[in-house]
């Protein structure tokens, strides 16, 4: 029987990649196949999930397949190189170095190395896919044979947990609700969800919050940076709240009582938390750049232009139209239907295809 073992550079506790990959590998063996995941780094709670790269590799012959989820530079893009067996990844995007350029030369350093290894994988590659249509062009352009669109797996029963009890009630409190989440990274442009919650808090409703979360500490000047900004604007701490990182029922408290979701990002490979927005109803106001346009597809509230005011106005509506409000839900709720169980599982069914039924010359 054919092998199909995933590498993934870090396997972190409710990470999208990393939990994607889990699901990836237990529909791989619910198949038949013997499937397993490696990796350099392993968060404790998932420990048992995973096979320590550093300790162990994959012993592969010609007839099985080895996966490469890509993101980060790693000693990982030479072994599949190297591997005597049929070579693919799954690729999850880059954030281009500029963003890192004010803030952190080592970030700048990995983003630079990541293009680099992206680039001169493409010649070793019988099968790569990217987890939406933006990152599919990008191999094409990259002139990867044989390329195709693999979805994040997200784990939609999930969200169906108990919301936390006492997020439910500190949030519920009469505010309208502010969500943006994701970690606290330039890309993300969380200073202009700050610039539109001032706004909206200034125009129509100083009965308000911004809630952020996740992870603070990737970038610290930068996390500096967003609270000096709040500081510019007099915004109090109870107006802008920074979470960290949250567990499951907390961060599905947060997403059933936020009143929108906002994201200003500038660079996506994918964005599951436009997902996890339409799995827990929650409206979805998103700047179109990258990824994002794919993902949401025709739903949700959708800008190219940062008019705060204008947006703000957007958000008011939200807020008082109860029929505009179901419109945009009702529009999520049908692209959701395009990340199904049986959607992303069919499109793992494809993605392997042409590795198990035959290997695809390499050019």
């Amino acid at each position: 029987m054919t092998q199909i073992h995933q590498l993934v550079p870090a396997l972190h506790h409710g990470d999208a990649i990393g939990d994607s990959a889990l699901m990836i590998r237990n529909y791989l063996r619910g198949k038949g196949y013997r499937s397993d995941i490696y990796a350099y780094d392993i968060d404790e709670p998932v420990s048992h999930e995973a096979i320590s790269f550093r300790k162990k590799r994959p012993d592969v012959g010609a007839n099985d397949i080895l996966i490469l989820h890509f993101a980060l530079p790693s000693g990982m893009t030479e072994t599949l190189k190297n591997s005597p067996c049929r070579k693919a990844i799954i690729y999850h995007n880059v954030t281009p170095a500029s963003y890192w350029a004010p803030y952190d030369s080592v970030l700048v350093s990995l983003a630079v190395r990541a293009r680099e290894e992206l680039a001169g994988l493409a010649a070793h590659t019988h099968r790569a896919s990217g987890d939406s249509e933006y990152n599919r062009l990008e191999l094409e352009k990259l002139k990867y044979p044989s390329t195709c669109v693999l979805p994040i797996y997200v784990d939609q029963t999930r969200y169906s947990v108990s919301p936390s009890p006492i997020i439910v009630k500190t949030v519920r409190d009469g505010l309208y609700n502010f969500l943006c989440v994701g970690r606290v990274a330039p890309n993300k442009k969380l200073e202009d969800v700050i610039r539109l919650y001032y706004f909206y808090k200034k125009l129509f409703n100083p009965l308000s919050r911004l809630i952020f979360i996740g992870k603070t500490n990737v970038v610290p000047a930068y996390y500096a940076a967003l609270k000096e900004l709040t500081m510019r604007y007099a915004l109090m701490p109870d107006d802008v709240v920074f979470t960290g990182h949250v567990d499951w029922s907390e961060l599905v408290a947060y997403y059933r009582s936020a009143d929108v979701l906002v994201s200003m990002s500038e660079h996506e490979g994918f964005c599951v938390p436009l997902i996890e927005a339409m799995i827990c109803d929650t409206p979805i106001l998103a700047h179109e750049s990258t990824a994002i346009p794919f993902t949401l597809g025709s739903s949700g509230i959708r800008f190219r232009e940062k008019n705060y005011p204008e947006l703000a106005s957007l958000c008011h509506r939200l807020k008082e139209d109860s029929v505009f409000r179901e419109i945009i839900l009702t529009e999520q709720r049908q692209q959701l239907l395009y990340f199904t169980k049986e959607k992303v599982e069919r499109a793992i069914d494809e993605f392997l295809e042409p590795l198990i039924m035959k290997i695809p010359a390499l050019p």
